[in-house]
């Protein structure tokens, strides 16, 4: 768990006085542009993609069912060797065990033919075939401001931005498959970051240390000597700056110490080091939410903060729906703004799905 939280009475009070349990709708959000010069921001979303495909199949990525399937656009033309070079071994891979089971939905985008019916069909053999679409005014090339080609642009379930790959690449078999798994969840954004940038001896061993420590500082949080796990923590984000766990403990300590103002830069630290990080994002809002120096005498915060604190929040709620801790920490915002109801269902939500969790792990062997 990010920070160690309880539901007090009044929470309590709340919980037990709601009868029904109320839905809670999922909001998909899209960029009206995203830059693929350069590699854009891990939570940037990708522009909506709404057209007809050249076998008459309409194309809408804001589609419910394609809203938790990882999305592949590749801009080029199947008349072109370095695109025709790419797709087919796009198509392989998508074949192969590792990936068998992504199901992506492959879009290729092509502009360079005035006539539809005149673009040549891609034949894949017995690979994973694309969707084709058609750019004729170049929309969707501007949407995604394609300035060569090929280039690959892959989002994840919940269509942002995982990676993008602008013109040929002698890595791609190697990059590709990282980016889709990445895209599943399967790695994380540090994992990705080190198949991209493998580390050197020395930073391995530096690793290993700061491994070392982290593995020590919970030791001594176990035994009660929060100080000399502090120390340790410090000292592993040191050895290691792309270390999560480090800055992930050290927040945890700091707010299970009711020290929320001190925590909040290390759950920052850590959701930096990978965006998707569940436990970052649930660990910086409970630093935002506890602290009542956030909410003097009962207000709510400046709008950015209260901004900020809600943006994160509906992100959580939309990307993990079957978190209790998500689910519990909207509970407190609702009931932060004195929205009674609201905060009734959601900490509902949050007592069924703890309930859920731990009746599942009651029933392991």
């Amino acid at each position: 768990m990010y920070c160690r939280t309880r539901m007090d009475g009044l929470k309590l009070r709340v919980l037990l006085a709601v009868s029904t349990l109320g839905g809670m709708p999922i909001c998909l959000t899209t960029a009206s542009a995203v830059d693929t010069k350069d590699q854009p921001d891990r939570h940037e979303a990708i522009p909506l993609i709404q057209s007809t495909s050249l076998a008459g199949t309409v194309v809408d990525t804001s589609a419910a069912e394609l809203r938790q399937r990882v999305v592949i656009i590749q801009f080029g033309g199947t008349d072109q060797a370095n695109s025709l070079e790419q797709m087919t071994e796009l198509s392989q891979l998508l074949a192969t065990p590792a990936l068998v089971n992504v199901d992506p939905l492959w879009l290729l985008v092509v502009s360079k033919m005035s006539d539809p019916t005149g673009i040549p069909d891609f034949d894949v053999n017995d690979g994973v075939k694309p969707v084709v679409i058609h750019d004729g005014d170049r929309k969707i090339f501007g949407d995604y401001k394609i300035v060569v080609l090929p280039t690959l642009v892959i989002a994840d379930r919940n269509q942002h931005v995982v990676y993008t790959l602008a013109g040929p690449s002698m890595q791609f078999e190697v990059l590709a498959p990282a980016a889709l798994r990445l895209a599943t969840g399967e790695l994380t954004q540090i994992e990705f970051d080190e198949i991209l940038h493998p580390p050197t001896d020395a930073e391995k061993r530096s690793r290993e240390k700061a491994a070392n420590n982290v593995r020590l500082a919970e030791r001594m949080m176990q035994r009660g000597l929060p100080d000399s796990a502090d120390d340790l923590l410090r000292q592993a984000m040191e050895l290691d700056p792309r270390s999560i766990a480090a800055p992930l403990k050290l927040g945890k300590l700091l707010c299970d110490a009711a020290r929320y103002a001190e925590a909040l830069p290390y759950y920052e630290k850590a959701l930096e080091l990978d965006p998707q990080s569940q436990d970052a994002r649930l660990g910086l809002v409970a630093s935002l939410l506890l602290n009542e120096e956030n909410f003097e005498k009962g207000t709510l915060p400046a709008d950015p903060l209260l901004r900020r604190i809600e943006s994160i929040l509906d992100r959580m709620v939309t990307d993990y729906p079957e978190n209790p801790e998500a689910q519990y920490l909207q509970g407190v915002f609702f009931e932060r703004q004195g929205d009674w109801q609201s905060a009734a269902l959601a900490f509902k939500r949050a007592a069924a799905l703890y309930k859920t969790l731990h009746s599942g792990r009651d029933n392991e062997p």
